[in-house]
């Protein structure tokens, strides 16, 4: 269940330090759309699976070297499903940092992603646990809770 806090952890951090990126003076920018533009709605689903790959492959704990390479070649299969380049991708994303209100549009609903992702986990791992693990868990979790609330 640890694991699962990391990487759910290392999803909002992720999400979070985009999106922070995002709010530069809070004003429009006036950046000239890119020739192919990637719709908010197919940037929202791309960044929810960009940003869960790299929480997983963080919490590898692989050599630099290894997890760029496997980093890359999950960012090369999600641009595939989605029928982007990584050209476009990357303009597009460029274009909506420069645009903070769609930006921060887009990360709201990634972070609503990533936790629906993070609670469809959760759920899997106490539905394939014995009974007498997920009380365990669920003490644990209940631990967690009361620590974090003192804080």
């Amino acid at each position: 269940m640890l694991n699962n806090n990391k990487i759910f952890l290392s999803l909002i951090l992720s999400a979070f330090l985009m999106g922070l990126f995002a709010c530069q003076d809070g004003k429009q920018n006036t950046a000239e759309k890119p020739n192919n533009l990637i719709s908010s709605e197919k940037m929202q689903q791309m960044l929810s699976e960009l940003h869960f790959v790299d929480a997983l492959i963080n919490q590898k704990n692989l050599a630099a070297d290894s997890a760029k390479k496997l980093s890359s070649d999950y960012y090369d299969f999600i641009y595939r499903k989605y029928a982007v380049t990584a050209n476009d991708f990357n303009n597009t994303f460029q274009y909506y940092l420069n645009n903070p209100a769609d930006m921060d549009s887009i990360y709201v609903k990634v972070l609503e992603n990533l936790n629906m992702e993070d609670l469809k986990l959760k759920k899997y791992m106490v539905d394939s646990l014995p009974h007498s693990a997920v009380i365990s868990v669920d003490t644990n979790y209940i631990q967690s809770s009361k620590l974090n609330s003192v804080k």
